[in-house]
Parts: C-alpha cells; structure tokens; sequence
C-alpha cells in the first residue's frame, strides 16, 4: 500500500471497504472472523502501509523475516504470533483493540516500534527469562499511557522483552 492509499484486509462481513458484498445489510466484522490475514512459513515477507482488522491471528511467522512499516493491526484476537527462529520487525506501527499484541516463543527475535492501545490481555508476551532464545525489542514504543508497559492494573509484557525507554 501507499499512505494515501493503504492495503486493507479484513473480514469479509466488514462492509467499510468495498461495501455490502456478502449481502447481510449494514455490519461489520468481529475479532477472529478469519484465521490468518499473513502467514510466514519461512520466506520473506516485506509490506508497509497495510491495515489488518478483525483476524484471529493478524501475522503468524514460522521462521523466516517478516518486515512491516506503517502497519494498523485492529480488533483482533493477536496481532503477531511468530515462533521457529522467525526474525520480525515492525516499525512505525499501530496494535489496537486486540487481545494479545506480540506472542513470541521457539528462538523468535522480533524488533517492535510503535504504538499499543486497548490490550486486553497483554501487550507482549515472550519466553521466560533463562527459557528459550526468543526475545522481544519493544523500547521506545507508545504503551497507551504516560505509565508505560507497567499500568497500575497489571504489567503489558511477560517474559524476554524489553520495554525501556518507552
């Protein structure tokens, strides 16, 4: 995409961006409505300037490199699930509305810039400390207050991240 005109790609019930094609009036999707909006099986995957809405898992890597610039990942149950040895990094980019934002395991490494707001469970998720070789960079990320990844209800990271400066 471009950032006038960004790719989307969404459920099939959301009507905001062609219209009514499935023929159910006036509606739009919900969190998990499709499985898989991206999935790295080990390639390479470039994109920039791209929203994803209403996935169960927006991007899933299993291995390979996942890069992502000016990404909008919205209503969705995960925004990125990566795992065997995938290296992702996303810059200048939006998680919104999901239950998970960042899930990583299996020798992952992944570099996040950008910004988080209304995680409902957790921001970023990571090997244990001492458990595995995956790691999240997510310092100098916007965590959706002036308290950074530590709210007074309850931490927004678990496991290998790091989160400072933010």
């Amino acid at each position: 995409g471009t950032s006038a005109q960004p790719a989307v790609i969404t459920s099939f019930k959301d009507d905001s961006v062609a219209g009514d094609i499935n023929g159910d009036g006036s509606s739009s999707g919900r969190a998990g409505d499709y499985r898989y909006a991206i999935q790295n099986l080990g390639g390479t995957i470039t994109m920039q300037y791209a929203q994803f809405k209403y996935a169960l898992e927006s991007l899933t890597t299993y291995g390979g490199h996942t890069y992502g610039d000016h990404l909008t990942i919205s209503q969705v149950q995960a925004a990125l699930s990566s795992a065997n040895n995938a290296e992702v990094n996303l810059q200048a980019s939006t998680i919104v509305q999901a239950d998970y934002g960042l899930t990583v395991w299996g020798n992952s490494k992944v570099t996040y810039r950008g910004s988080f707001s209304g995680i409902t469970n957790m921001a970023v998720k990571s090997c244990n400390w001492g458990v595995g070789q995956c790691f999240v960079d997510a310092a100098n990320s916007y965590w959706g207050s002036d308290d950074g990844p530590f709210p007074p209800g309850g931490p927004l990271v678990c496991g290998q991240v790091v989160a400072i400066p933010w």
